[in-house]
This record gives C-alpha cells, structure tokens and sequence, in this order.
C-alpha cells in the first residue's frame, strides 16, 4: 500500500483540522486546559512519528481518536484516580451573553453538567462525549474503543441515564439548601 501522507504538508494541515476536535473531547474528559492540551499534543507527536502507518484519510480521525483515548487511560491509571471534571471557576468565563442574567443562568447550567460528568465512569464519560460532543457514528466509536456496536449503544443509554439522574440530584441540591429523604434515597440509588 502506498504511502498517503509521509511527513507531508497535507498531513500536517489535517492534524491542524483535527486539533480543535481533540482539544475539546480531551477537555471533557478531563476539564483542565493544561492536560487536555498535553494530551492532544502528545497524540500529534505520536501521529507525525508513525505518520507511515496511516494510509488513508478516513482512518486518521479513527486512529487519532484511538490514540488520544489511550493517552488519557495512561494519563487516569498514572493518577490512580478518576480527574475531577470540577470546572475550575476562576479560570474564565464559560459563555458570555449581552444579558447578565441569561449568562450567568447559562454558566450554572454548564457547571451542574460537569459536575454531573465527573460522577460518571471513565467508559460512559468517553462514549457520551465522542457522540455527543463530535457527532461520531456509534460505528466509529465502536472502532475507537474496539467494542462491539452493541456495547457502544448500551453504555451510552446507561451513560445518558446516569447523566440524567446524576443532574436532577444537581439541580435539587442547588433549590434546595437541606436534601430531603426524597433525594437522599436518589443518592443512594445512583452509588
């Protein structure tokens, strides 16, 4: 099979095209700027080193996605820890909006889906944000992770799930300032 890309200008501007898209899973997974970009970067580096081996265009995004997915895993079992997804509030402003109000309420909102986030699994924080966030086919990542479809499909319905309830439990702690029984028995249920 001939060689596509090499070390060539035209493989350098398609990982240009791709940064953005793995900054951004990268920063969801993981919510700190600085990591997100070591990540990414790290995944370029590996990309322009084995360069050779990618032959077609369409395998770049899968295989970039690949890598990008294992430096994370290696960067977590480094860590021995899930990384906290707690945004980090002096950093900047998420959205900014000529309303105050609405963006304010905007911000709150991008707040309680992070902290939402981090309580999810590595796996189904990883599914929700390749689809959610890039608009991947669950036949892409079901390449990405080399998982059946099926398996794709159910950790995302289980992923949403949790998303779902771990927000409602945000959303009722933030109205009210004492948890009921009510909510106390949700808590327990999504352990």
């Amino acid at each position: 099979m001939p060689l596509l890309f090499g070390k060539s200008k035209k493989f350098k501007a398609l990982l240009e095209e791709h940064w953005s898209k793995l900054y951004r899973v990268s920063y969801a997974w993981c919510h700190n700027p600085q990591l997100a970009a070591d990540l990414v970067q790290d995944t370029i580096e590996s990309a322009l080193q084995h360069s050779g081996k990618i032959t077609e265009a369409e395998h770049l995004t899968k295989w970039l996605f690949t890598v990008l997915m294992n430096k994370w895993r290696d960067n977590c079992r480094k860590q021995n820890k899930q990384v906290s997804l707690e945004p980090d509030k002096h950093e900047h402003l998420l959205v900014s909006d000529a309303d105050p109000e609405h963006s304010q309420h905007l911000n709150e909102t991008i707040n309680h889906v992070y902290q939402a986030m981090s309580l999810l699994s590595i796996e189904h924080r990883e599914i929700l944000s390749l689809i959610a966030l890039e608009g991947f086919s669950y036949e892409m990542v079901a390449s990405i992770i080399d998982k059946p479809v099926g398996t794709v499909m159910s950790r995302l319905h289980r992923g949403r799930q949790l998303l779902r309830s771990h927000l409602d439990a945000v959303q009722s702690n933030v109205h009210s300032p004492s948890p009921s029984k009510n909510q106390l028995a949700n808590v327990r249920r999504i352990k």
